[in-house]
């Protein structure tokens, strides 16, 4: 998985727009039009959704500018801005060419329960301020997450030893309870030296 997708930087007769993909402008979208009239209205040249787009990823200074160039020549000049939007559109859901995202895609959820688990994920599970969460995107967040749980999983296997020792089925002994926090204890104590 990349984790890192770069800003998509358009530029139209010297204004420019650098767009970041957002957990934030992904929502924003989402709630305002849905995704898939956003995507119909890339791809008809919707202005009006194109602006919006612009809006949630770039500041209003610059969107004004940009629209304002487009002028007259709007259709030829949309045409160069689709590639970019339709790439910033992927990102913003996650999209990538690896197979476990392509399974994981195939998941039934809607894109509002989708951004709004990785929002809880970024604020609960994580600890980051909403401002945060919501100027992450969504490969950071997920990223995030899985070295979250491998660091609890290090954690769980030095007080306990290797997961797979252990049926977690069986009931575990106040003498391993004891062990384990003693083993803890002492590891806390390490690293504070």
């Amino acid at each position: 998985m990349r984790l890192a997708s770069p800003p998509i930087t358009i530029t139209v007769d010297g204004a420019k727009a650098t767009l970041r993909p957002s957990l934030r402008a992904a929502y924003l979208l989402e709630q305002k039009h849905g995704f898939k009239a956003v995507l119909q209205g890339v791809n008809d040249g919707n202005v009006g959704i194109i602006a919006d787009i612009l809006a949630v990823a770039d500041d209003e200074e610059t969107v004004g500018k940009l629209l304002r160039e487009i002028g007259a020549n709007g259709t030829l000049k949309l045409e160069f801005l689709r590639p970019a939007l339709i790439e910033f559109l992927a990102i913003l859901i996650g999209l990538g060419d690896d197979e476990e995202e392509a399974e994981a895609a195939k998941t039934p959820i809607t894109l509002t329960d989708y951004f709004e688990q990785l929002f809880e994920i970024a604020t609960g599970w994580l600890g980051w301020t909403p401002d945060q969460a919501w100027a992450a995107t969504p490969r950071e967040i997920i990223a995030a997450q899985s070295g979250f749980i491998a660091q609890r999983n290090a954690l769980l296997t030095a007080i306990f030893g290797k997961l797979d020792e252990h049926d977690p089925r069986e009931e575990v002994s106040e003498e391993q309870v004891l062990s384990g926090l003693a083993t803890l204890k002492a590891n806390a104590m390490r690293g504070k030296r």
